[in-house]
């Protein structure tokens, strides 16, 4: 089963059970450990917990100020660079920084109608002082949106990051003290929960518009070798960005700059893979894809070289290199492999958007894996 049809799969669970109970299990899933030292551990909902926490179907009852006039967001761009302690975290069109230190997760995403907070199950690290989320499917396990009147989630204090999620601009005010600030900015909700209203204050006036990957993409790019008959010059950048099809065209969803080795790495493991055969009966639509690039100098031309593998992510894993050379007339496509994907895979961020296919389950802890 591809990621797109599980995810139709437990949209259709929600949907049944929306309305019965306020907290789901949809399976007893657990949250696969993440190699060397990128563990994922279940934050606030676990099964056990939703025994307690289900109590009906009543929503939170929380206090909401100006929702009609939200806190001003800066949008204007800056040099790009996060200030030392903080990194860049974007989707779609927007870019905000956030701690360094904080773990990832989810944000609320509606399920036939009814908002559910199923990624926000946990977060990744042992221990976290934040976290940043994006409304992906992440876990089977899930909670109503808003929370429940005294349920675990309002009286937790640790802040966060929602990035598109499914929440109404305006604050909340949760009993636990956490303040929940969500604001438009750059054309996509941006939710930001602290009890420290500098804080809040300080990651809502960084955003600004997505700045090192393209905000969206009507179709999947080609890939391509980056090099001519004379090589390559210096490399002038590098940047991984992963996309997933919504409404007709791929949104960004993750976006991080990376070295020139990085991207060849990956290239390279690729193309000593074995080439993609005949189509097979789960070779569907496509609804997600990494680009993961570097572009070098033309030693003899005006525009730059680009090295370009592009991972298509459907229910099963190809990767488009483009052609060995520019005169080629084949592509190369091969089959997706381990040492393709970890290059760029080390960021933990990765782990929290981009779906592993059904045929490569072996890179669950690298990417998301089957849930159930």
């Amino acid at each position: 089963m591809e990621e797109h049809e599980l995810e139709e799969l437990v949209r259709g669970g929600l949907a049944e059970r929306a309305g019965s109970a306020d907290v789901h299990a949809l399976g007893v899933g657990e949250v696969r450990r993440a190699v060397a030292q990128r563990r994922r551990r279940r934050w606030l909902v676990s099964a056990a917990a939703a025994a307690v926490v289900a109590v009906g179907a009543a929503t939170a009852v929380v206090s909401t100020d100006g929702a009609d006039d939200p806190p001003p967001v800066a949008t204007e761009p800056t040099d790009g660079a996060a200030a030392p302690g903080w990194r860049t975290e974007s989707w779609g069109g927007l870019t905000v920084e956030v701690p360094a230190d904080w773990g990832y997760g989810g944000a609320p995403l509606s399920f036939a109608g009814d908002t559910s907070a199923c990624p926000p199950a946990y977060v990744s690290g042992d221990w976290v002082s934040g976290w940043v989320g994006r409304p992906v499917l992440l876990s089977d396990v899930c909670a109503r949106y808003p929370w429940l009147e005294n349920s675990p989630q309002e009286d937790d204090p640790t802040p966060y990051v929602w990035l598109g999620g499914d929440v109404e601009v305006g604050t909340v005010t949760w009993p636990g003290g956490l303040v929940q600030e969500t604001v438009e900015a750059e054309g996509e909700r941006l939710t930001v929960a602290s009890t420290d209203p500098d804080l809040r204050a300080r990651i809502i006036a960084s955003a600004r518009p997505v700045e090192v990957c393209p905000a969206s993409s009507a179709t999947i790019p080609d890939g391509s070798s980056g090099m001519s008959d004379e090589g390559r010059g210096d490399p002038i950048d590098a940047v991984v960005c992963a996309y997933r099809l919504e409404e007709g065209a791929f949104r960004l969803t993750y976006a991080r700059a990376t070295t020139a080795d990085v991207v060849d790495q990956a290239w390279s493991a690729q193309a000593e893979a074995s080439a993609v055969g005949a189509p097979t009966a789960c070779s569907r639509e496509v609804r997600q894809y990494v680009s993961v690039q570097a572009r070098y100098d033309d030693p003899f031309g005006a525009q730059p070289l680009v090295q370009r593998a592009v991972f298509r992510l459907g229910c099963t894993g190809e990767v488009d290199l483009g052609t060995d050379f520019f005169d080629h007339p084949n592509r190369l496509r091969t089959k997706l492999v381990r040492d393709g994907v970890v290059p760029w895979a080390v960021d933990p961020g990765i782990a929290s958007v981009v779906s592993a296919p059904t045929d490569a389950q072996f890179l669950a802890g690298w990417l998301i894996g089957m849930q159930g």
